[in-house]
């Protein structure tokens, strides 16, 4: 089955997912989705949730529990409202030599010189004063996260602004994040009516945009040395991004982000592992059997993998992809978007080539 893009490819699953379950033969817990990397399930698991569908991930946490993604998240957050000291000590502290107590100085700090000058918490954290305060070994690093924050809050402050200034935005607003919503701008309405002169002159710009801006920043170089497996976790950016991309304005994003990550914090201990849809990688899967498996993410460039395609060996894949198949023990469905984002751009993708072999007589009929 083919669909649209990622977070089409999400609802599809979990629709299916669904209809199975209700279907009354298999259980949520006859389930699993596999796929060759963990930021392919990033829309399925959104989708799932959104539709109380309980499911359990082998190969992980779920998307919005990762570190790089509430680092990332923390950023926006922190600039949309300078007050929000708890994301700001979540991200400084990935700088070396900076913990709590460190944190709370630095921030107290700008705080008292933003206020004493005039300026913003922002320009503030660039002042020499404050670049003092910060340990020898990280003060190149935390210059330039300053200069990158406040260019992010820069474009945070100017897509507020202009969504705000939009008659009847309350109404467009959904029902699941209005009240959140209102509670949030309580905070950031301190943010944009302190944004300096320049912001006046800065083009707005959308959520998928800004995001693409934190992710390429000061926290990009600092992933590439803490992280050895920075490349796969920067693939949760671009994951990130596509969500961003169904938002048009930053608001509705904000919002909604802080929905998901309220949501993936709540327990789900009435429901036992084995009635739950599980969720895992190929490599997590060898060994393991299902009734109904699905396959997500079955495209070139996904499945295979672009690398191993342009280095002209794919076999290893394709054994792969033989492991993900003969999980099914009953019935498989394998599915794959027709678009995908990399790199903050969209791309066209085709079914994987490990199916143009398949026999047409070996597909069976729906379940």
């Amino acid at each position: 089955l083919s669909a649209m893009d990622g977070s089409s490819q999400g609802r599809l699953v979990s629709e299916l997912i669904r209809e199975i379950a209700e279907g009354g033969i298999y259980s949520y817990g006859d389930i699993a989705v596999l796929y060759r990397s963990h930021f392919q399930a990033m829309d399925l698991q959104l989708q799932l949730q959104y539709k109380h569908i309980p499911f359990t991930i082998t190969s992980g946490l779920k998307f919005f529990e990762q570190a790089h993604i509430k680092d990332v998240v923390a950023q926006i957050r922190f600039a949309a409202n300078p007050k929000d000291f708890i994301s700001f000590n979540r991200f400084v502290r990935f700088l070396d030599k900076i913990g709590d107590k460190t944190a709370q100085k630095i921030y107290a700090h700008a705080s008292e010189l933003a206020e004493k000058k005039s300026i913003s918490l922002f320009e503030a954290l660039e002042d020499k004063s404050v670049l003092a305060k910060v340990p020898t070994v990280s003060r190149e690093a935390f210059a330039r996260m300053a200069s990158s924050l406040r260019k992010i809050a820069e474009s945070v402050e100017a897509s507020l602004a202009q969504n705000l200034g939009k008659e009847n935005s309350s109404q467009s607003k959904n029902d699941s994040g209005a009240k959140l919503q209102m509670s949030l701008f309580d905070d950031i309405a301190c943010g944009v009516k302190d944004s300096n002169a320049q912001s006046n002159s800065i083009v707005p710009k959308m959520p998928e945009e800004i995001i693409k801006e934190v992710c390429s920043g000061w926290y990009k170089d600092a992933m590439m040395v803490s992280y050895e497996d920075y490349l796969e976790r920067a693939k949760d950016f671009d994951a990130l991004m596509e969500y961003a991309a169904k938002y048009r304005d930053f608001d509705d994003f904000l919002a909604n982000v802080a929905l998901e990550v309220a949501e993936t914090q709540k327990e789900q201990s009435d429901v036992q592992d084995t009635g739950r849809v599980r969720l895992m990688t190929v490599h997590q899967a060898k060994g393991l059997e299902f009734p109904v498996v699905f396959v997500i993410g079955a495209a070139d460039g996904l499945f295979p993998t672009q690398r191993s395609i342009d280095d002209g060996d794919v076999d290893e894949e394709r054994r792969l992809f033989y492991v993900a198949s003969t999980r099914a023990m009953e019935h498989l469905i394998i599915t794959y978007p027709k678009v995908s984002v990399v790199a903050g751009e969209l791309q066209m993708r085709q079914r994987t080539r490990f199916l143009d072999t398949v026999s047409q007589e070996l597909y069976g009929s729906s379940l």
